[in-house]
């Protein structure tokens, strides 16, 4: 488009697309490994920049299509700017606030006087496991001077709000915006991980099933279902550990096992040397 304002993104041109990234990055947040904190620090850094963007893309998408009145509607107040939105979503959700100093600090490595708070913070934490007996490990945690919340429930949060607010808004469609590939030909450059459905390619449905199926997973569920990704590393890391501990054992005793009949077997030479 003439005015750059998805000619510079590839395919991913509307808030519902960035937040399909938000949740992608999530999934990888999700999947990196517990003890890789380095790894999951850069993921964080990319969550919170996207789910700090995601601002801009819904009040430049009202505004281009004139429909900033519903802005003002949900938000209950008159929303001047995109910066003014900024305010808003800071003053109604503590997580918003998280996001925001991250991702400013993770841009531009410090933060204007006049915008930073300083309660908020990254630090690395214990975490205790009950898994096996139980352990600990590290992790990373955001702290306010309110509460200190794990990097990936704040993702979580962070993404749950923002498709409550582009429901809100109107700017999800009835539809689900993404689908499984299956057998239907796709455009060149469609994404291959989910990809957006065809015009035409579904059967009609009413406006509630529509609505329900738009929504997918609800918020508990999906809370339950970032939590159980989570308890699945953790069981898997626990059972590799307890595999090697056993593998470890067996090559002991094996060693244990050779040393002993080489004894027993030098005992028989000097016996049989002793005899004859």
């Amino acid at each position: 488009m003439k005015d750059g304002r998805s000619d510079k993104t590839f395919f991913i041109r509307t808030p519902a697309d960035l937040l399909e990234k938000l949740r992608w990055e999530m999934g990888i947040l999700l999947d990196s490994a517990p003890f890789d904190l380095q790894q999951r620090a850069y993921m964080v850094m990319n969550c919170a920049i996207t789910a700090w963007q995601m601002k801009d893309w819904v009040y430049n998408t009202l505004d281009a299509a004139g429909r900033l009145k519903v802005l003002d509607d949900y938000a209950k107040r008159h929303i001047k700017s995109r910066e003014d939105f900024g305010v808003y979503l800071k003053e109604a959700n503590p997580y918003m606030r998280m996001a925001h100093q991250i991702a400013t600090a993770s841009k531009h490595l410090q933060i204007e006087e006049r915008g930073n708070e300083p309660d908020i913070r990254t630090t690395v934490g214990s975490v205790e496991i009950e898994l096996r007996g139980g352990y600990q490990r590290d992790d990373l945690f955001i702290v306010d001077k309110h509460e200190s919340i794990l990097v990936h429930e704040l993702i979580n949060r962070l993404y749950l709000k923002w498709k409550e607010v582009l429901h809100a808004l109107s700017l999800i469609p009835v539809e689900q915006p993404f689908v499984d590939d299956g057998d239907r030909p796709l455009p060149v450059g469609t994404p291959r991980l989910r990809r957006k459905r065809l015009e035409g390619a579904i059967s009609p449905m009413d406006e509630k099933t529509a609505l329900e199926k738009a929504r997918g997973l609800s918020d508990f569920e999906l809370h339950m279902s970032v939590n159980s990704k989570i308890q699945m590393s953790e069981e898997h890391i626990a059972a590799k550990l307890e595999l090697e501990r056993r593998e470890r054992k067996h090559r002991f005793w094996r060693q244990d096992l050779v040393a002993w009949l080489a004894l027993g077997l030098a005992i028989i030479s000097l016996i049989v040397s002793a005899l004859t």
